[in-house]
């Protein structure tokens, strides 16, 4: 069951930030906020749960980013 926090990443995730990658079989994706160029990820903190447990969504520093997701610098 879909809670209001877990509704609004849903949105933003599908709507709003851009995709930039994946990590960890797909249990961390990179976003991008097209508006202001923050990154923010996804993740599955509780992925031991069915269908992974709640999402959490968090702004990461873009040098987290590039080195984790393998970006090139900007």
């Amino acid at each position: 069951m879909l809670d209001d926090v877990d509704r609004r990443i849903f949105w933003l995730v599908t709507r709003r930030l851009t995709p930039r990658g994946i990590a960890h079989a797909g249990w961390e994706q990179l976003y991008q906020d097209p508006r202001d160029g923050r990154y923010w990820e996804l993740s599955f903190p509780e992925g031991s749960l069915h269908g992974g447990g709640p999402r959490r969504l968090e702004c990461i520093a873009a040098c987290v980013a590039r080195e984790k997701y393998r970006l090139a610098a900007e």
